[in-house]
This record gives C-alpha cells, structure tokens and sequence, in this order.
C-alpha cells in the first residue's frame, strides 16, 4: 500500500506542476512538438531512447526547480542571499538540462534533405491549418492555465 501511495503522491505532483509551473506547460509543450517533429521526421527507433532521456530529464529537473522554490518560499518570506542561490542553482540546473536537450535535438535532426521533407509535407492541404490550430492550442495549455492570470 505504501508504494501505491508513493505512486499517487508523485502524480500529484505532476499535476502541480502542471496546473502551478507555466515552465513546465513550456516543457511539455516542447517535448509533444518534438515527439511529433521526429515521426515527420521518420526518426528511427533506435534514435528515440536520447530524445525520451533528454525530455524526462529536463521535466524532472522543473520538477525539482519547483520543489525548492516552494521549500524555500516557505521557509522564509525575506529575501536571503542563500535563498537566491538555491533557486538560481535549481533553475541552471534546468537550463542546463534544456541546452543538453536543444543540442540533442540539434544532432538528431541534422540530415538537410529530411528537414526539408518536413517542410514539404506542411504544403500538404490542411497541415497549415492543423499546423495553426496545434500552436493555437499550446498556447492555450501554456498561458490558459495559469492559475495566477485567472483572478
């Protein structure tokens, strides 16, 4: 029973950050796009173990961000030259995770001649149109959710 409730704390936690952290709707948002970019792309499934690495690591890493920003904010509401280093330490540790992921996409997707088959496949009739709707709706996911916006 413990593990089972291990498991629905660290889901909640998942869903606080999601309904609490607009970085981590970005990195969503992100990693969907990217999933999506790679099967246009006709990535192979030997390639997909360093994207799905990267994307874990880098949600993680929000997570982790967000966890010692709380801490932090709760143990005290001064401003302290030690709170700010642990959040500034805890959001490189996310930007570092994001650079990591921006060159492994960078190296991933690197054949000219297949970028510019994505490209061609979005002159298709409709996947400009499915292309508009698919931003407008990560748009809405990353600032429609905000709860901090809807008082």
């Amino acid at each position: 029973m413990k593990l089972v409730k291990s498991f629905y704390f660290a889901l909640c936690g998942i869903v606080y950050c999601i309904r609490q952290e607009r970085s981590f709707r970005v990195h969503i948002a992100a990693a969907v796009s990217v999933l999506l970019f790679s099967a246009l792309y006709g990535l192979a499934p030997g390639q997909y173990p360093p994207l799905i690495l990267i994307i874990v690591l880098v949600m993680a890493l929000e997570a982790v961000n967000t966890a010692v920003e709380r801490a932090v904010d709760l143990e005290s509401t001064d401003r302290h030259p030690l709170a700010k280093a642990a959040k500034d330490a805890a959001a490189a540790g996310v930007l570092l995770s994001a650079l990591g992921a921006v060159a492994i996409a960078c190296l991933t997707f690197s054949e000219p001649d297949r970028l510019l088959g994505v490209a061609a496949r979005f002159r298709a009739p409709g996947m400009a149109a499915g292309l508009i709707v698919y931003i407008l709706a990560f748009v809405f996911f990353i600032f429609g959710l905000d709860p901090k916006q809807q008082k």
